[in-house]
């Protein structure tokens, strides 16, 4: 616990983009702050960055945050819980659009596999922070917290797509 992991899209470039993937942990944590993954949906540069931060909690409550790295200062743009728990294993469905240059429309939705998708979205913000209106590559941050209890984790992430918003 205490170590994270990352990935990469570098040649993406793109100020308008919805991503979904299929996401899974291995087991439940310890405490609230557990299992992390962050989003990267546009990164503009170093430290420079829209994010969605999707925490799986010990309690099986999924925490979905908007956030935004300026110099690698991160700001909570906001946070909401997706309805119901997950169990270890289960496979929940992630949607998060990053759309615009001047304003970005950013949002997320996380459902259970299995379930129709949603209409609406578990979050919505809008940003005009100026250093991020830009095109930016695309990344994953895998992170298990220090107090998330002994125990490896394994981060499961599948049938990733990233295209523009329609």
């Amino acid at each position: 616990p205490g170590a994270g992991r990352n990935a990469w899209l570098n040649d993406v470039s793109s100020d308008d983009t919805d991503l979904t993937f299929d996401y899974s942990v291995s087991r439940s944590t310890d405490g609230t702050s557990g299992s992390i993954i962050d989003v990267i949906s546009r990164s503009v540069s170093a430290n420079n960055n829209y994010h969605s931060r999707l925490v799986v909690q010990g309690d099986g409550k999924v925490r979905v945050e908007l956030a935004k790295s300026v110099s690698n200062v991160k700001t909570s743009l906001d946070m909401a819980y997706m309805p119901g728990t997950v169990s270890p294993n289960e496979t929940l469905k992630v949607r998060i659009q990053t759309q615009g240059a001047g304003t970005t429309n950013f949002r997320a939705k996380v459902w259970k596999a299995g379930d129709q998708e949603p209409e609406a979205w578990t979050i919505t913000r809008t940003d005009n922070t100026s250093n991020l209106q830009a095109k930016g590559s695309l990344g994953l941050y895998f992170y298990l917290s220090a107090a998330a209890g002994a125990g490896n984790q394994v981060f499961t992430v599948d049938n990733i797509a990233a295209k523009p918003v329609k």
